[in-house]
């Protein structure tokens, strides 16, 4: 593809603490691209750099060839010369002026200008029927929904035909039902029409549903960047694992077993053996991860012998078999979330089509498919240190907690995991 625009070394602080370090990545022409990350990232301030609402400290930003930052050179193009549209979260429409209007702003200002007023008219008459918002020219923004105040603060950003359209947290406001038919009406816009979008959301459905490419932030830098269904399958490190959707991380080590490596869980349960995912490369501590779409429970009668860790199953020839007891079972409209304790692998979330009672035992049948191996990376404590399943639920949240990166259950960390068990959220 045809790369538009490319950051390198983009790198912005506040009051001297890093926001944004040292940031390289290309954007295609007619991707779409999506941001996301635990709040505080810099995702934000990233876009407001492509935007030109914030000056970066340093590296250089160039869209088609034409340098938008260059801080060496001591340039910076102001937002008005960029090219760009941006939707902003509030959306930010004139409030004096009527739909048709603020439509109508960006072509009556800077380089964008059209001085021809019935080629401005037409422009304006065929944004308002793109966004279907047609009957509203003469309404002023308070007079509208929040769904149509954003089809409008869409119309004023591609009204001056961009070449990048920024996106900041644009359905976050919306009742769930108008955001989820306003985000799929907008890519259906961006697509036909062929343009370039950067948007930034703390939506993971809206991040993964409508994006060519998602980027991972955190602590200001990219730590991962593919495609939705890549970075979701298979995460760079323990962090994104946690990050995207809910998943199952369970302390394991792998080790040498004749010419091939063995993976065995760190609570001295019984090997995995994993197939067609991640596989571990060499001996050493890591993760095995699952995710709870991957796991298949069913009831369970315990006998007085023991169950066997692994059987024939689907098309791999192999699973394996964990078995424990209900601890909580929650409603989640289409399904439902079980959390299993496993003396094997401690708590264990899967989905279920039916409800399950506390205490049932159960038993979860892991295809070997299923798996993959994370290992243990640079600045991570050894597994063991934790709890047998070591998700990272505070990533969730998008808050620091205290001991973050250590792996240790902290104090506070303790008592933050049991809330929010309470809660159902674990």
């Amino acid at each position: 593809m045809d790369a538009c625009l490319h950051a390198r070394n983009l790198t912005k602080s506040f009051a001297r603490k890093p926001v944004v370090h040292a940031v390289d990545f290309t954007v295609n022409r007619g991707e779409i691209i999506s941001i996301i990350g635990p709040s505080g990232c810099g995702k934000t301030t990233l876009l407001r750099m492509i935007a030109g609402l914030e000056r970066p400290d340093q590296g250089r930003l160039t869209l088609d060839g034409a340098i938008l930052d260059d801080v060496p050179g001591g340039i910076h193009l102001p937002p008005e010369l960029r090219r760009m549209g941006m939707v902003f979260q509030d959306y930010a429409l004139w409030p004096h002026l009527t739909v048709r209007q603020n439509v109508a702003m960006p072509l009556h200002a800077g380089r964008r200008r059209i001085k021809d007023r019935t080629e401005a008219r037409d422009r304006v008459d065929g944004l308002l029927r793109l966004c279907a918002i047609e009957a509203f020219g003469t309404r002023y923004p308070a007079q509208l929904s929040g769904g149509q105040q954003q089809r409008v603060a869409l119309a004023r950003a591609l009204a001056g035909r961009p070449g990048v359209l920024l996106l900041d947290e644009p359905f976050s406001a919306l009742d769930a039902g108008i955001s989820r038919a306003l985000r799929d009406e907008t890519g259906v816009i961006v697509r036909e029409q062929g343009i370039t979008v950067i948007q930034v959301t703390h939506d993971q459905e809206e991040a993964f549903s409508s994006a060519d490419r998602v980027i991972v932030m955190n602590d200001g830098i990219i730590v991962q960047s593919g495609p939705p269904a890549q970075l979701y399958a298979a995460p760079a490190d323990r962090f994104v694992a946690s990050f995207i959707g809910r998943v199952n991380l369970l302390e394991a080590v792998a080790v040498p077993e004749g010419d091939r490596l063995t993976v065995r869980l760190q609570t001295a349960g019984p090997p995995v053996r994993l197939s067609g995912r991640v596989l571990p490369r060499e001996p050493g501590d890591g993760w095995l991860m699952i995710r709870p779409e991957h796991l298949t429970m069913e009831p369970f009668n315990p006998g007085p012998e023991p169950e066997p860790a692994f059987g024939p199953g689907g098309t791999t020839g192999e699973r394996s078999v964990l078995t424990g007891r209900v601890r909580a079972c929650h409603f989640a409209l289409d399904k439902y979330r079980i959390q299993v304790h496993s003396p094997d692998a401690g708590l264990v979330t899967c989905y279920s089509g039916k409800p399950y009672a506390p205490d049932t035992p159960v038993r979860l049948l892991c295809p070997a498919d299923g798996w993959s191996w994370l290992p243990r990376t640079a600045g991570e404590s050894r597994p063991g240190t934790g709890t047998g399943n070591d998700t990272v639920r505070r990533a969730e949240s998008g808050k620091t907690a205290p001991g973050k990166g250590t792996g240790r259950l902290t104090p506070w960390n303790r008592a933050r995991q049991r809330n929010m068990e309470s809660e159902g959220r674990y």
